[in-house]
């Protein structure tokens, strides 16, 4: 079939397929079923919620193989020694000037993935002996200006991207990823990185804060869902939210519950996340098929 009838073709369908989205809009929606107040009764606290094996209470590691703990251990050992550079302006601005993302991604993606490894070593191992280059990773991640990437800074801020403006903090999916990522490593290291020093997890804490949980509770970026809300009871159409929703609300999710500790605000993340994710689950079709990646084609 040739280009021009297949476009054709999925035109056409187009109208079904958005009436097959709203066709399941009587799904039962996790917001109202659980709202703040049977939150608060049901939700375990954060210091009694223990879904892992960690630092201060290992059991359970020795479930996971031999092989698998060498194997990271072996990889952390090239990582000692590490040199976590700053990141340069310009990084950010090749988006703009060659439509490159990759400038920026190749300095920090290795970080994340490199501080993953350092982390589920010292975990396995539990000698301190990569406690130091963990510590460097956390904080060059916390020096950095933007926890997402460039290509996804236009739009989401006052400013014009792709430099990103500190003085507004927006949540991409990297960005809801790396909060993720420094949550468990405050839950997995945490009583050996307060051995380091103290201010290791209040920065973690800080960080994640200002660059997820505020923004991510004062505003509705556009993935999260509100907008189509709206639109859906006004009678106007506009296009169901794409999967960067759950993935958001999945890492969000997971750095409240670890790291808040005001119990009312965690509630509070909690709620807004069920809230969003609705906006996500309800119009999906009945047989849950997806039409986001022929939608891009």
């Amino acid at each position: 079939m040739k280009l021009y009838r297949v476009v054709a073709f999925l035109l056409l369908l187009w109208p079904a397929v958005i009436a097959g989205a709203q066709e399941r809009t009587d799904r039962m929606a996790l917001a109202p079923a659980y709202p703040v107040e049977t939150l608060r009764q049901i939700i375990v606290p954060r210091d009694a919620w223990k879904p892992f094996p960690n630092y201060a209470d290992p059991s359970g590691l020795d479930n996971i193989p031999v092989a698998t703990r060498n194997a990271y251990i072996k990889e952390a050992e090239g990582l000692l020694g590490t040199r976590w550079e700053p990141i340069p302006a310009t990084a950010f601005l090749e988006y703009s000037r060659s439509a490159s993302r990759a400038a920026y991604e190749k300095l920090t993606f290795p970080r994340r993935q490199n501080l993953a490894v350092l982390v589920l070593a010292e975990l396995f191992e539990r000698k301190g002996r990569f406690l130091d280059a963990v510590v460097d990773g956390i904080w060059a991640i916390s020096e950095e200006s933007f926890w997402g990437v460039s290509a996804h800074v236009g739009g989401r801020q006052a400013a014009p991207g792709p430099l990103p403006d500190v003085s507004e903090p927006t949540v991409d999916l990297f960005a809801a990823e790396t909060g993720a990522l420094l949550a468990f490593t405050d839950y997995l290291l945490g009583p050996a990185l307060d051995e380091v020093h103290p201010l290791i997890r209040k920065r973690i804490a800080y960080e994640v804060d200002r660059r997820l949980f505020t923004p991510y509770l004062e505003r509705d970026f556009g993935y999260m869902g509100f907008g189509w809300r709206k639109a859906t009871a006004e009678g106007r159409y506009e296009r169901p939210v794409n999967n960067w929703n759950p993935w958001v609300n999945s890492n969000i999710l997971f750095a409240a519950l670890v790291l808040e500790d005001d119990a009312d605000r965690r509630v509070q993340l909690i709620y807004r996340v069920m809230d969003s994710l609705d906006n996500f689950v309800l119009p999906y079709p009945a047989d849950g098929g997806c039409d986001e990646g022929p939608s891009y084609w």
